[in-house]
């Protein structure tokens, strides 16, 4: 009997590591959504500069996947390996090709490939191809929006979105051609939504934002689809940003917030005791931590699935086991 149940409780253990991942390393590209402080924020309660009051979602997704927590990448000193841990490329403020942050913020090409004035800014600087044992993640997008959205008139945030999403999938397939084989990429939320432009009286711009979204996921999606076609062994987990953040505003209890519509930073400024972990926005535009942890816990159960109905039951049935061997 014993045997049985030590059988039964191999084989559910074996199915359970099977369905865990095999990553050892996380790499991050893109903007503020993901910096960990290679450009460092001012606003009040930022945390060592992150855009938010705390750590944002690839700090808490490596601490939930048990692998290094990626660190700024300006910490790089030459000769060093990946395995220094600085491979968080994300930039704040950067764009997804030449813009007018490109200037003086590596756009999310150059954190790949590097840039002739710094050849060290980008994954290339180590000399060598991703593994299959990392795990790449790509966001980025908004920026094009922010720098661009304010001289443009409506009919050409459409323009503007497909360009700029045709950019940053050109990106993911920079990516692809490094090797990387396990790829993160997600959507953009609906900016029209943000405080940033919800809360303005001005509805051109805030429906020319939902509009730029919408598009972006739109040509996004259709290339992601064509490169998935090309590249049938790629493991790329698309994140639906767009419906987190839509669902969050219908019902902000199934993320544990009260306050979906305003920026803690200015809540703060009139209750410096105000519950910081209610609030889904940090300001106008980015989550707070407590937003962050959310979508880390989402992007996690997109890469470790919940055990099967076949491991449940096979766990029920070595309890049932172990309850009658002890009766």
């Amino acid at each position: 009997m014993k045997s049985t149940i030590l059988s039964i409780t191999l084989l559910i253990s074996s199915l359970a590591y099977a369905a865990e991942h095999n990553y050892e390393r996380l790499y991050v590209f893109g903007d503020s959504l993901s910096d960990a402080g290679n450009v460092a924020n001012t606003e009040a309660l930022n945390d060592g500069g992150r855009f938010s009051n705390g750590p944002v979602w690839n700090e808490y997704l490596a601490k939930m996947l048990n692998i290094p927590v990626p660190t700024k990448s300006k910490n790089y000193q030459a000769g060093e390996t990946p395995e220094a841990g600085n491979t968080n490329f994300f930039y704040a403020g950067a764009m997804t090709d030449a813009g007018t942050t490109g200037v003086l913020i590596p756009i999310v090409k150059q954190q790949i490939e590097g840039s002739q004035r710094n050849n060290y800014v980008g994954f290339n600087r180590y000399g060598t191809n991703f593994s299959n044992t990392d795990l790449v993640s790509i966001w980025g997008g908004a920026n094009n929006l922010f720098f661009s959205g304010q001289v443009i008139i409506k009919a050409q945030y459409a323009q503007e979105a497909t360009q700029t999403a045709n950019e940053l999938a050109d990106s993911i397939e920079l990516l692809v051609s490094l090797n990387a084989s396990n790829i993160i990429v997600f959507n953009l939320p609906d900016i029209g939504s943000t405080p940033c432009y919800a809360s303005s009286s001005n509805q051109a711009a805030q429906d020319g934002a939902t509009l730029f979204s919408t598009t972006y996921n739109t040509v996004l999606e259709t290339r992601i689809a064509d490169i998935e076609a090309t590249h049938g062994d790629l493991n790329l987990i698309y994140i639906d940003t767009f419906t987190i953040f839509s669902d969050l505003l219908t019902d902000p209890s199934i993320g544990g917030f009260t306050n979906t519509d305003d920026a803690l930073t200015e809540a703060y400024d009139t209750d410096p005791n105000v519950d910081q972990s209610q609030y889904l926005f940090y300001d106008d535009v980015h989550p707070t931590t407590a937003g962050h942890e959310y979508i880390a816990k989402v992007v996690y159960s997109k890469i470790v699935p919940e055990p099967s109905s076949s491991i449940l039951m096979l766990s029920a049935l070595s309890l049932l086991l172990i309850r009658r061997r002890k009766s």
